[in-house]
C-alpha cells in the first residue's frame, strides 16, 4: 500500500512540474519582440522607418516616421501629399556615422513630435517639443537601436524605440 501511494505521489509531482514548466513563458520573450514605435499618453504609434541627417559638423537630426512618410517627404517643404506621424530629434554628435552611447537632447527648437501631420498644408492634430531627455544609441549586428525618453514642453512624456537600418542622408 505504501509503495502504491509513493508511486502515486511521484506521478502527481511529475504531472504538476510538467504543467508548471510548459505553462510558463520566458521572461525574455518581451525583450525579443521588436516594436518600432513611440508612445505618447499611453497610445502607441508605429514607426515605419528612420534616418540620420548630419546637419552640421557637430549636429545630427534623427527622424522617425510612420507609414506613408519618407525622408524625401520631410525635406520637400510642403510639396508632398504625405500625412502621418513623425518624431524629430537633434543630438550633438561628430563623425560620419552615429556612434553608440547616451546623448542629451540638443537644440530643443529643432526637435518635435507631430501626430497626423499633413506635409502639404502644415496642419497637424498635435505638436509638442521635447524640452529635455536622453537618447540611447546601441548596435546589434547590422541593426542600430535608438531608444529615447523625453520630457515634452506640455508636461507629457514621449518614449520610443527603433531597431533597424538607419538611412544616412546628406543633402
Amino acid at each position: 500500500m505504501k509503495k502504491q501511494n509513493f508511486y502515486f505521489v511521484v506521478f502527481l509531482c511529475l504531472i504538476f512540474s510538467t504543467f508548471i514548466i510548459t505553462s510558463c513563458s520566458s521572461d525574455d520573450d518581451a525583450d525579443n519582440v521588436v516594436k518600432n514605435s513611440f508612445v505618447y499618453k499611453t497610445k502607441e504609434y508605429p514607426i515605419e522607418g528612420a534616418y540620420a541627417y548630419q546637419v552640421s559638423e557637430k549636429k545630427y537630426e534623427l527622424g522617425f516616421y510612420s507609414e506613408g512618410i519618407s525622408y524625401e517627404a520631410i525635406k520637400e517643404d510642403g510639396s508632398s501629399d504625405a500625412v502621418g506621424n513623425i518624431v524629430l530629434l537633434s543630438i550633438k554628435h561628430t563623425g560620419d556615422k552615429l556612434r553608440t552611447g547616451d546623448f542629451d537632447l540638443w537644440d530643443c527648437e529643432a526637435n518635435g513630435m507631430f501626430i497626423n501631420l499633413d506635409f502639404k498644408t502644415g496642419d497637424y492634430d498635435l505638436r509638442s517639443n521635447p524640452k529635455s531627455g536622453i537618447i540611447k544609441i546601441s548596435e546589434n549586428g547590422n541593426n542600430t537601436i535608438i531608444q529615447y525618453n523625453l520630457n515634452l514642453e506640455n508636461g507629457e512624456v514621449l518614449k520610443g524605440e527603433y531597431r533597424g537600418i538607419i538611412n544616412y542622408k546628406n543633402d
